[in-house]
């Protein structure tokens, strides 16, 4: 009885002082930009970087977070329901649409993508079909932030101008591809049953690993995010159904402070 009580002590003590390090608030979740490897769950899921500590399994268990749910080959989609899109040698743009109304200039001589008459409309939606014919390209709707955007490695000037003439002249065309449909999801996060509990933290621990480890805790961290937007994931494991208790307590506090967050949760954070 005294040794689990004074084991129990050890570990809530070590998992205080790990917390107390993790006050600085969270970043404001970005919108996402108009390739769809900007979208910040896609990035804290997808994007890593060596850490100091030992990370262990937890890149593979990130990237379990985000699941392809199903497939639909062959398919055809309006062209004004897509978010997003390459944007080949040009900068990218927050969406498809700033995209198509920043870059694309009216025709002058040598330019040779129009987007206003029936002959342009007809020359660019042609080569979108002759260049994908063999093989559409792939494009990806996001459950939890509901965009879709176009995995187009070619025809992104092109694709553009088929799009700005869609809602300048309230054109319809349907955009052939091979869709994917991911979401978050709800069998991998860590538990009260299996001991472990996972979180992100603006905030990076530098001390208190040897009292972890003293008291038979495993934590595992790595910075994760790209493009100014980054966060440190945590999973720590080891934790008996009591300290578990109180870690999921200690952690609601510094969610309520905004200075970490549950995957689970992060979704009620974005900007949609």
């Amino acid at each position: 009885m005294i040794a689990a009580w004074y084991q129990k002590r050890k570990q809530c003590d070590a998992l205080r002082l790990v917390f107390l390090q993790l006050h600085a608030p969270l970043p404001q979740i970005p919108q996402g930009r108009q390739y769809f490897d900007s979208d910040p769950i896609w990035c804290i899921t997808n994007f890593t970087y060596n850490h100091y500590y030992p990370r262990g399994e937890l890149n593979d268990f990130l990237k379990r977070l985000i699941i392809s749910s199903f497939s639909l080959p062959d398919v055809r989609l309006p062209i004004t329901s897509f978010f997003g899109s390459n944007s080949g040698k040009s900068a990218a743009r927050d969406s498809l649409r700033d995209f198509a109304l920043e870059v694309l200039l009216p025709r002058t001589e040598g330019r040779a993508i129009g987007f206003s008459s029936s002959e342009d409309w007809e020359a660019n939606t042609t080569s979108y079909l002759n260049r994908f014919r063999s093989c559409w390209p792939q494009a990806y709707y996001f459950r939890w932030s509901r965009k879709l955007y176009l995995i187009n490695s070619d025809q992104s000037h092109h694709f553009a101008a088929i799009y700005r003439q869609a809602i300048e002249q309230q054109r319809e065309w349907y955009v052939p591809c091979n869709l994917q449909i991911f979401e978050l999801a709800d069998t991998v996060f860590c538990s009260r049953t299996s001991g472990e509990i996972f979180f992100f933290a603006a905030g990076e621990v530098r001390d208190g690993w040897e009292r972890l480890h003293a008291a038979n805790l495993h934590i595992e961290t790595v910075q994760v995010g790209r493009d100014a937007f980054f966060l440190n994931a945590y999973r720590i494991r080891g934790l008996t159904p009591d300290v578990y208790d109180f870690a999921s307590q200690e952690i609601e506090l510094l969610e309520k402070n905004r200075s970490v967050i549950r995957f689970e949760r992060i979704k009620n954070l974005l900007p949609i």
